[in-house]
């Protein structure tokens, strides 16, 4: 009975036993975390239209404004790179190619079209004159020459060829000649200013009689052919004494040097007391 009583108690005991181990191997395995694995997955999304960037017109530039820019900052900083002469045009010109600009002051982030830009920068180019070769032009600081101001000195000017030619035009007068040369030559275009040198000289040489006073006026205010000036005005007044007359003498004796024979010729041209501004301009001149 007591040996029946011990196998029983050995058979409960590896009963319980075995019921342990299977229920630590369970929590075992649900301890365990499973290894992740990567499944791979396809994303299949809607067609979105590229956004291309804006390209400037031809002969334009874009410009994304800044905080604080101007108007006429934007247009200083471009001025060089464009055909306009000063700031204030150029200014003005993007006003017109950007109808959405109001004022002077700009909006952080607003697009603005750049007018006048240069295909390329403007290249200085050395051209070969003669030794002799007369230079006469508008000299002007960079300052003056980017300014307001200095564009009215070369519209004048312009203007002074406009209507020299219209007159030509309808009197070919030696003198309008001489003015327009005189224009091209402030303007730095020599070869317009020569060329009218030149029809100056055809005009007077196919009148008869004596040389037009205006054209010897011309030869010596740049000095050309001083010493023949000074023969034909005394040989004219031996014929033709008048206050002009005498006044030619008078600066042709100045721009021969010659300044004491000058003022005695001179006082003879202002003994009537004439009111011309040639005439006082060449006192002045011969006086000092």
């Amino acid at each position: 009975m007591r040996r029946n009583g011990i196998n029983l108690f050995l058979v409960m005991a590896v009963g319980a036993f075995g019921l342990g181990v299977v229920h630590l191997r369970t929590v075992k395995a649900a301890a365990e975390p499973q290894a992740a694995q990567l499944v791979p997955a396809k994303v299949t999304m809607p067609g979105l239209p590229i956004a291309q960037p804006k390209l400037p017109a031809p002969g334009t530039a874009l410009y994304e404004t800044h905080r604080g820019d101007t108007v006429i900052s934007v247009a200083r900083h471009y001025l060089s790179q464009t055909s306009y002469l000063t700031s204030s045009e150029l200014a003005e010109a993007l006003h017109g190619a950007n109808p959405e600009v109001h004022g002077t002051f700009l909006k952080a982030g607003q697009e603005l079209s750049i007018p006048g830009i240069l295909d390329a920068p403007v290249a200085e180019k050395s051209v070969a004159v003669p030794k002799d070769f007369e230079v006469r032009a508008i000299y002007l600081t960079g300052l003056m020459a980017a300014s307001d101001h200095g564009m009215k000195i070369v519209r004048r000017w312009r203007e002074a060829v406009a209507y020299g030619d219209q007159a030509i035009a309808t009197v070919p007068d030696p003198a309008t000649f001489g003015v327009v040369s005189d224009a091209y030559a402030a303007l730095g275009d020599s070869a317009h200013a020569a060329e009218y040198v030149r029809a100056m000289e055809v005009a007077v040489l196919g009148q008869p009689g004596q040389w037009h006073r205006a054209w010897s006026l011309f030869l010596l205010d740049h000095g050309r052919r001083v010493p023949e000036v000074l023969a034909h005005a005394r040989k004219e007044l031996d014929t033709r004494r008048d206050i002009y007359g005498y006044d030619l003498l008078a600066w042709a004796l100045h721009k021969s040097g010659r300044d004491g024979a000058a003022r005695i010729a001179m006082a003879r041209a202002l003994a009537l007391g004439t009111d011309d501004p040639l005439l006082l301009r060449h006192a002045a001149t011969i006086g000092r």
